[in-house]
């Protein structure tokens, strides 16, 4: 009887042991499960704060190159291009690999203001050659009207030296004047503020009347009570300001053509500079979400 009790007790035992075993291999499996899952998560939110705290400095220089590439700052365009390019990669890992750690909502609206942004980059892209192009013409343009003053600060003084009429005189005069009113109404079409558009008209009028008076100067015009200058040295004057006037004449259409595409690139910039300052907010508040997102997690 007692042989067999002894039996028993040895083989409750080897059971026992073997139960201990089993549960140790278990528990051993288990911490490595939750070791290992623990690195995964704490990998993937690691680089989830990091692509959204890259979105953050990315979001204020898209704004800066923005304005430099609006503005025909060729350098900018290729920076503008990279920066975009950097986002929309951000933007399209965090929503394949790191859209379900807790952070849909606040990655959602990322998403929604990078696509207003992106089209807006889109906007100003496609008119790169355009805008870069027009802004060395107005600048090649600027550079010229202290030229053109010049020589029609020459025919002023000839007329004066024969005596002109003080009427003639006076409309040599309001030439230098509206020159200098061309060069400004250049600079407000190239700014692509809200008086682009007005400046652009009031451009076209005043290049129209520069040219008629200049033309009148030269061979007169009775219309407009314009007499043509009376001495060699007042023609030759008008004549020089008169080839300085026909390349302006070339850059200001030029100017005239593009000023609706330009007006419709500043546009862009604007609302890029509004929304950016959206995009940092809701890349910050990404952050917060990652950064919070293993409070929420029940394992590991």
């Amino acid at each position: 009887m007692s042989t067999k009790l002894q039996a028993f007790k040895d083989k409750l035992g080897n059971y026992s042991l073997k139960f201990w075993i089993v549960l140790l291999i278990l528990s051993a499996i288990a911490l490595a499960i939750n070791l290992g899952a623990a690195n995964y998560y704490s990998t993937q939110e690691n680089n989830a704060r990091a692509l959204s705290s890259e979105l953050q400095v990315l979001s204020q220089k898209l704004a800066k190159y923005s304005k430099e590439s609006a503005s025909g700052n060729a350098d900018s365009f290729v920076e503008f291009k990279a920066t975009q390019v950097r986002i929309a990669e951000i933007v399209a890992t965090l929503k394949k690999s790191h859209n379900s750690l807790g952070a849909q909502g606040a990655l959602a609206q990322v998403s929604k203001t990078w696509a207003t942004i992106s089209a807006n980059v889109d906007q100003i892209l496609k008119s790169e050659n355009e805008v870069v192009n027009l802004t060395i013409t107005a600048n090649q343009f600027t550079a010229r009207v202290p030229q053109l003053s010049a020589r029609l600060s020459e025919v002023v003084s000839a007329m004066s030296d024969y005596s002109a009429p003080a009427a003639q005189i006076n409309l040599a005069n309001r030439q230098i004047v509206l020159a200098d009113r061309m060069a400004r109404r250049v600079s407000e079409v190239v700014s692509g503020g809200e008086k682009s558009v007005s400046s652009a008209d009031a451009l076209g009028r005043d290049t129209a009347v520069f040219s008629q008076i200049l033309t009148g100067l030269k061979s007169g015009n009775p219309e407009l009570n314009v007499l043509a200058v009376a001495t060699p040295a007042a023609m030759n004057s008008v004549i020089a300001a008169e080839d300085l006037f026909a390349e302006s004449e070339n850059e200001i259409s030029e100017i005239l053509s593009a000023a609706t595409d330009l007006y419709e690139v500043n546009q862009a910039e604007s609302a890029i500079s509004l929304d950016s300052a959206i995009f940092l907010e809701d890349s910050e508040n990404l952050y917060s979400a990652y950064n919070n997102i293993n409070l929420r997690r029940v394992f590991p």
